[in-house]
Protein backbone atom coordinates (compact mmCIF):
# COMPACT_ATOMS: atom_id res chain seq x y z
CA UNK A 1 0.00 0.00 0.00
CA UNK A 2 1.01 3.62 -0.43
CA UNK A 3 1.06 6.18 2.37
CA UNK A 4 1.01 9.90 1.63
CA UNK A 5 3.46 11.59 4.02
CA UNK A 6 2.76 15.10 5.30
CA UNK A 7 6.00 16.99 4.48
CA UNK A 8 5.72 19.17 7.59
CA UNK A 9 4.82 16.76 10.38
CA UNK A 10 6.04 13.45 8.86
CA UNK A 11 3.98 11.68 11.53
CA UNK A 12 3.32 8.87 9.06
CA UNK A 13 6.99 7.88 9.45
CA UNK A 14 6.70 7.34 13.23
CA UNK A 15 7.33 3.60 12.74
CA UNK A 16 10.83 4.23 11.36
CA UNK A 17 14.05 5.75 12.65
CA UNK A 18 14.60 7.20 9.16
CA UNK A 19 12.50 10.37 8.91
CA UNK A 20 12.96 11.34 5.28
CA UNK A 21 11.22 10.32 2.09
CA UNK A 22 11.32 8.34 -0.04
CA UNK A 23 11.13 5.30 2.18
CA UNK A 24 9.72 1.98 1.06
CA UNK A 25 9.06 -1.01 3.28
CA UNK A 26 9.47 -4.06 1.10
CA UNK A 27 9.23 -7.53 2.65
CA UNK A 28 9.81 -5.92 6.06
CA UNK A 29 13.02 -4.22 4.98
CA UNK A 30 13.31 -0.42 4.89
CA UNK A 31 14.65 0.72 1.53
CA UNK A 32 15.68 4.36 1.27
CA UNK A 33 16.74 6.57 -1.63
CA UNK A 34 14.86 6.79 -4.91
CA UNK A 35 17.46 4.97 -6.97
CA UNK A 36 17.56 1.96 -4.63
CA UNK A 37 13.75 1.74 -4.61
CA UNK A 38 13.57 2.08 -8.40
CA UNK A 39 16.26 -0.57 -8.90
CA UNK A 40 14.43 -3.00 -6.62
CA UNK A 41 11.04 -2.46 -8.28
CA UNK A 42 12.64 -2.52 -11.73
CA UNK A 43 14.21 -5.89 -10.90
CA UNK A 44 10.73 -7.35 -10.39
CA UNK A 45 9.66 -6.22 -13.86
CA UNK A 46 12.72 -6.91 -16.00
CA UNK A 47 16.27 -8.15 -15.88
CA UNK A 48 17.40 -5.45 -18.34
CA UNK A 49 19.75 -2.75 -17.16
CA UNK A 50 18.41 0.82 -17.10
CA UNK A 51 18.55 2.61 -20.44
CA UNK A 52 20.67 5.70 -21.00
CA UNK A 53 17.45 7.75 -21.15
CA UNK A 54 16.25 6.39 -17.81
CA UNK A 55 19.62 7.11 -16.20
CA UNK A 56 19.55 10.64 -17.64
CA UNK A 57 16.14 11.31 -16.06
CA UNK A 58 17.17 9.78 -12.73
CA UNK A 59 20.25 12.01 -12.71
CA UNK A 60 18.10 15.07 -13.48
CA UNK A 61 15.65 14.18 -10.70
CA UNK A 62 18.45 13.65 -8.17
CA UNK A 63 20.42 16.79 -9.08
CA UNK A 64 17.76 19.31 -10.15
CA UNK A 65 14.28 18.34 -9.00
CA UNK A 66 15.18 17.24 -5.48
CA UNK A 67 17.00 20.47 -4.66
CA UNK A 68 14.14 22.63 -5.91
CA UNK A 69 11.43 20.94 -3.83
CA UNK A 70 12.34 21.93 -0.24
CA UNK A 71 12.14 25.70 -0.80
CA UNK A 72 8.66 25.14 -2.22
CA UNK A 73 7.45 22.80 0.55
CA UNK A 74 8.78 24.25 3.79
CA UNK A 75 8.19 27.65 5.32
CA UNK A 76 11.48 27.75 7.23
CA UNK A 77 14.83 25.95 7.50
CA UNK A 78 13.84 24.33 10.82
CA UNK A 79 10.72 22.77 9.22
CA UNK A 80 12.90 21.01 6.67
CA UNK A 81 14.68 18.95 9.32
Amino acid sequence: STVEVNPLSKKELAFSEYKKVPLAVIDGQHVIESDAIMDLVRGWKTSDTPSADELKWRDWANKKLVVSLPPNLYRSLSESW
